[in-house]
Order: C-alpha cells, then sequence, then structure tokens
C-alpha cells in the first residue's frame, strides 16, 4: 500500500512540475511572438527589384526579384549580384567603368537607365548610380553602348 506521504510528494512534484512547464511555455510563446514581429518588420523593408546587365554584344544577364534593403540604391543592386565592379567616383556620385571584366573604352562605357511606367520605355537618370534611390518593383538596364 502506498503511503500518504508518497502520494502528497508525487502530487507536489506533478503541480511544481506543471506550473514551470506552464511558466517556460509563456515565456517561449512571448519570444516568439517578439521574434515574429521582428521577422516582419525586417521583411516590410526589403523591396525586391529586377535588373538586366547588357554587354553590347548580344550578351545579357537578367537578374529578376533582386532582393534588397529599403534605402538601397541602383549601385547596391548592381553589387547585389556581382563583385567584379570598377568605377570612378565624382563629385556627382560613382561612374561605372568596368562590370565583370567589361570595361570602358575611348568611345563606348556602361551607362545605365530605369524603367519609366508612365511612358513605358527606358530613360536615362539624372543623378548617378549610387545616388538612384530603388523602389519596389523597379526595374533597371546596364549598358555598355558606344558613342
Amino acid at each position: 500500500m502506498v503511503k500518504r506521504r508518497t502520494v502528497v510528494f508525487i502530487g507536489l512534484a506533478l503541480s511544481v512540475w506543471a506550473i514551470l512547464a506552464t511558466g517556460l511555455a509563456g515565456y517561449y510563446y512571448l519570444r516568439f511572438e517578439d521574434t515574429l514581429r521582428a521577422f516582419h518588420d525586417v521583411e516590410s523593408s526589403i523591396i525586391e527589384v529586377d535588373f538586366v546587365i547588357d554587354y553590347g554584344n548580344g550578351t545579357a544577364t537578367w537578374h529578376n526579384g533582386t532582393q534588397l534593403i529599403a534605402g538601397s540604391t541602383a549601385f547596391d543592386a548592381l553589387l547585389a549580384v556581382t563583385t567584379d565592379v570598377q568605377y570612378k567616383s565624382h563629385s556627382f556620385g560613382k561612374l561605372i567603368t568596368s562590370i565583370n571584366g567589361k570595361e570602358e573604352k575611348e568611345n563606348s562605357g556602361w551607362i545605365w537607365f530605369y524603367w519609366d511606367t508612365e511612358g513605358s520605355a527606358w530613360d536615362y537618370s539624372l543623378v548617378a548610380i549610387d545616388q538612384h534611390i530603388l523602389h519596389p518593383d523597379d526595374m533597371l538596364r546596364f549598358e555598355f553602348t558606344s558613342w
């Protein structure tokens, strides 16, 4: 026969276990909610842009759905897909001189465009590549061309 003392001890142990388990479950639930909220904050600050790098020789590579942090520039988008970028810094901003080994020459070089949704056409930007702030669903074109 089980002694009354053993039953009381087991009951107390189960009660303590239930209180601790409930407390831990509540704690981890609150931590989960905090993490989920932080994730949604970060997720809402991520934008996606599409762009093409046109090497001017019939070769072009599209980079669709490139994810960047809100406030990123067209230069940041380029660096997100290639680290082989050379540029010169001027008072107005950066000027691209080479992408993936394709270097500017005396009568040719890199220019970039953005997609004008109102005009449904590629348009020149009036600012340097590192000054153009991107918005969700922007489309860019980096093109090697002769002049």
